[in-house]
């Protein structure tokens, strides 16, 4: 499943799924999606039938990262996630696919000169091949062209081996030599942002004044990453009951961020009233910061599941 945390509001009949950088919603029987809070025009439409909500399957991979092909003759669907690596060679002369190496081995298809075929790994004299009808099986590595290399694996480079720098977090106090340390990431996470009682993202501090400047000065000089905390301290329910309001604050969050170059945020939020929300609240913001390289990390709360956190954000503290 591409996403485990797809949620659907049943007052406002709309889902709302994420998947690596990407937030969408959609209404049933629209013909446009939210992605990242820009609308773009779906072919489908978000069904409901007996009961079972059905999702435009052709306008999906736009959310989920993947590519597809179908062949209409044998009706054949192949799906390709575009973050996984992919190679293709060119069959250089007319060969069958077998089930395995063995010298009896079943045939599953005949190959065509010039037929693509994706290459899932090479075995010295035979090569495990994808076929365009969905064939898995193995080809002689004589009978193919040298693979092709069609895109590498992306890469997430996930947060590891944290110190957090609590005597040097406070700006007021936040100058001193900083020890090194090989293959530590160093942050601090000063108090920058609250959300107020209307929801407004306001800085606690002046971010443009001179105080923060020469921390950020200071932080830079000592190899130390700033990680702006952000902290609400009223109910999870105001702040998570819609998705408008979630998205109209996740949006003032991103925009301070990025207003002041900001690349790693803080949630500390005095107390969690509505863990499921904040599930959500989380959910939702990690792929729209994700987009802009924007770190995640939470300040875990004794009602909150570290394990599931970790599978949200990009790190639990």
């Amino acid at each position: 499943m591409y996403d485990e945390n797809i949620y659907y509001d049943d007052q406002n009949k709309t889902v709302i799924t994420t998947y690596n950088k990407h937030i969408a919603m959609l209404e049933m029987e629209k013909t446009t999606m939210s992605v990242n809070d820009s609308y773009t025009a779906i072919k489908g439409t978000l069904k409901e039938k007996d009961g079972v909500l059905y999702l435009p399957f052709s306008d999906m991979g736009i959310v989920y990262d993947f590519e597809y092909d179908y062949n209409k003759e044998e009706n054949v669907l192949l799906l390709d996630s575009i973050s996984e690596p992919k190679s293709e060679a060119v069959v250089l002369n007319g060969c069958k696919v077998k089930e395995n190496t063995g010298l009896f081995s079943k045939k599953l298809e005949k190959l065509k000169k010039t037929q693509y075929v994706t290459v899932l790994s090479e075995e010295g004299k035979y090569t495990k091949v994808r076929t365009s009808l969905g064939n898995i099986g193995y080809v002689k590595t004589k009978k193919l062209s040298s693979k092709e290399v069609i895109r590498e694996a992306m890469v997430e480079h996930k947060l590891e081996n944290i110190r957090v720098l609590d005597e040097f977090s406070k700006i007021e106090t936040g100058y001193g030599e900083v020890p090194k340390e090989e293959g530590v990431v160093k942050i601090v996470i000063p108090n920058l942002f609250n959300i107020n009682g209307e929801l407004e993202v306001k800085n606690i501090i002046n971010l443009d004044g001179n105080k923060y400047k020469a921390y950020s000065e200071w932080a830079s000089q000592n190899e130390v990453s700033i990680c702006g905390s952000i902290t609400f301290d009223g109910s999870m329910n105001s702040l998570c009951s819609k998705y408008e309001t979630r998205t109209y604050v996740i949006n003032s969050i991103y925009t301070s961020l990025i207003k002041n170059k900001i690349s790693m945020i803080c949630i500390d939020f005095a107390s969690i009233d509505n863990v499921d929300g904040f599930y959500r609240f989380v959910t939702e913001m990690v792929p729209r910061f994700k987009e802009a390289g924007i770190k995640v990390l939470v300040k875990n709360k004794d009602n909150l599941n570290v394990e599931r956190l970790e599978k949200i954000v990009d790190y639990v503290i």
